[in-house]
């Protein structure tokens, strides 16, 4: 019985990061159908086994790398005619503008992913994403570092608030107004006070 909460509650929290544009009105502000939750439990308590679970996310992940395959493809060539038309003065005006490398899109973003990574992700996905570990401890690390901490950016998404980044070194600048964002973690209960260090 215990086992078969666990992974209805995982497909739960799972399902609600596949539905983006499913919203609620909560004092005249837009709450969208993404939660948040944490299995914790002793070391061989079969936590892991809700990692099965992410396999109901396949079929949109699939969907999404190959739309993005296909993008991809188009781009390739349609940069290859853009260089071969040379870059004379004379020839920048004929070919236009260079095409654009289309953004990598997938519905999992990986805990194991520096901030700026994390957003570009959450960004190319048009604000939603489902982050899904079964050891927390991969997102802990993450926080720890500083290149990786969008700890900032989970409490907006929790409440649907804007995430702004801006790199002038790497000409990065990532505004998404209203995150969806979906997570779902196992870890022991020694972890939890290294994710959540105070109230």
């Amino acid at each position: 019985p215990e086992s078969r909460d666990k992974m209805l509650l995982a497909t739960i929290i799972l399902k609600s990061g596949m539905l983006p544009n499913v919203y609620g009105l909560y004092g005249m502000h837009k709450v969208f159908a993404n939660l948040y939750l944490i299995f914790y439990g002793s070391t061989a308590s079969r936590k892991g086994e809700i990692g099965s679970c992410i396999n109901l996310v396949t079929p949109l992940k699939e969907k999404m790398q190959k739309a993005y395959s296909e993008a991809y493809n188009e781009y390739k060539v349609a940069h290859a005619t853009w260089e071969a038309m040379g870059a004379k003065a004379t020839q920048r005006a004929e070919r236009g503008d260079e095409p654009i490398e289309p953004e990598y899109r997938s519905p999992i973003i990986p805990a194991n992913s520096s901030a700026t990574a994390a957003y570009t992700a959450l960004k190319a996905n048009e604000g939603s994403g489902i982050i899904c570990e079964t050891e927390a401890a991969t997102l802990s690390q993450s926080l720890l570092s500083d290149y990786g901490d969008y700890s900032a950016g989970l409490l907006a998404a929790f409440h649907h608030e804007a995430i702004r980044l801006n790199r002038v070194k790497d000409k990065l600048h990532v505004d998404i107004e209203k995150p969806r964002l979906t997570a779902l973690l196992t870890c022991t209960p020694g972890l939890i006070p290294k994710l959540f260090p105070s109230f």
